[in-house]
């Protein structure tokens, strides 16, 4: 598909959208909100809060549909345009739109063991800062930890963790943050990157040690 149709099929999956303000994953960690415009040609015309964008900088929109599933639309800053002081007007270019079937739940494994933390890019975590998290539990396509720290929507990271004598590495992203107890947050995450050996050998947890509480149950096992 050229850059042209790529636009044009973006362009129409988010023209149905209740709203031109749309939340995109950033590169740099977080979430930057854009209010869409208009099409130019391969480029979308948005405008977004100045200090949060720049040139070439990489953003994800993911939809989402009521009966699940959605559009994940990759998008680069091309080019800024005019600005205030507090927003930016910019073309983005559209690298690709990908369908995102509905899935079902999937089972997690209770797991309480530290995992090291590194930081890829967060709003108000410095790359590269490397700490503990206490995992809560754990499966093949996501992540949650409980933590000190303060984490946010769209930022993204690197973990590595030993469970049951092998060691796991992946790549994930915040998708969902809640207060858990005595001051801390739990992070609920997507996996972005892991290696098939590690998938499995998560999938062989889930089976025997599954997690089955609630969210709440969760909070009160790992405070």
């Amino acid at each position: 598909m050229n850059d042209t149709k790529l636009a044009d099929l973006a362009v129409s999956i988010l023209s149905q959208l209740p709203t031109p303000k749309v939340e995109a994953f950033s590169a740099g960690g977080g979430v930057v909100l854009l209010e869409l415009q208009s099409q130019d040609g391969v480029y979308i015309i948005a405008e977004a809060p100045r200090p949060q964008v720049r040139d070439q900088l990489d953003l994800l929109v993911r939809t989402n549909e009521i009966s699940g599933g959605g559009y994940d639309i990759s998008l680069t800053v091309a080019e800024t345009l005019h600005q205030t002081e507090s927003t930016i007007s910019v073309r983005l270019l559209v690298r690709d739109v990908l369908r995102r079937e509905s899935e079902r739940t999937t089972p997690r494994a209770a797991v309480e063991e530290l995992a090291l933390m590194h930081v890829l890019g967060a709003r108000r975590i410095a790359e590269g800062e490397e700490f503990d998290v206490r995992l809560a539990d754990l499966s093949p396509t996501g992540v949650a930890f409980i933590t000190d720290r303060s984490f946010h929507t769209g930022d993204f990271f690197a973990m590595m963790v030993t469970i049951r004598g092998q060691l796991l590495r992946l790549q994930a992203r915040a998708l969902q943050t809640s207060p858990s107890h005595y001051g801390r947050q739990r992070v609920g995450c997507e996996i972005l990157q892991i290696a098939d050996d590690d998938r499995r050998h998560i999938s062989a947890l889930t089976a025997e040690a599954p997690h089955t509480g609630t969210v709440d149950q969760r909070f009160r096992r790992s405070a």
